[in-house]
This record gives structure tokens, sequence and C-alpha cells, in this order.
């Protein structure tokens, strides 16, 4: 994945922006068959539960490639105003 990443042409515009990092993720996802990601459709109804509840503390147990751990962060972030 890190390879997918890195040779992406469009790597200078994810660099900064967690939202198009994990469309990245979700694209090369699509295209291996034994990887395991959080996904657009759960990703998103979790941002909604962030932007509704706006916690201030999450805890993740493991983690595979990170997916989660940038999409928690970004979704915070949002919640937080920024």
């Amino acid at each position: 994945m890190l390879k997918y990443i890195y040779s992406h042409p469009s790597l200078p515009e994810i660099r900064g922006c967690p939202s198009a990092l994990l469309a990245l993720i979700d694209e090369f996802a699509a295209k291996q068959a034994f990887f395991i990601s959080l996904g657009p459709d759960k990703a998103k109804k979790l941002s909604t539960l962030f932007a509704d509840e706006k916690p201030k503390v999450v805890v993740e147990l493991g983690t595979y490639v990170g997916y989660s751990a940038i999409m928690f962060a970004d979704a915070m972030r949002q919640a937080a105003g920024g």
C-alpha cells in the first residue's frame, strides 16, 4: 500500500489532506483481494457520530494500516471546528 501511495500521481495533493489519503487507501483496497479496511461506508457513519457527539478522547485498540486512526483524528478535528 505504501508503494502504491508514494507512486500515485496525486501524491502532492494527498499530503496534508486526510480525506484524500483515505480515498486513496479505499482505491487500493478495492484492487486487493484480501485487504481489510474500515472503508468509506463505515467511515461516513463514524464521522457522523463524531460530529454529533464531539468526543474529546478516542481509544483505538489495534491497527492494521492506520485507516481508522487517520479517520478518527480527522473527524475529531472537524468536530472541534478545525
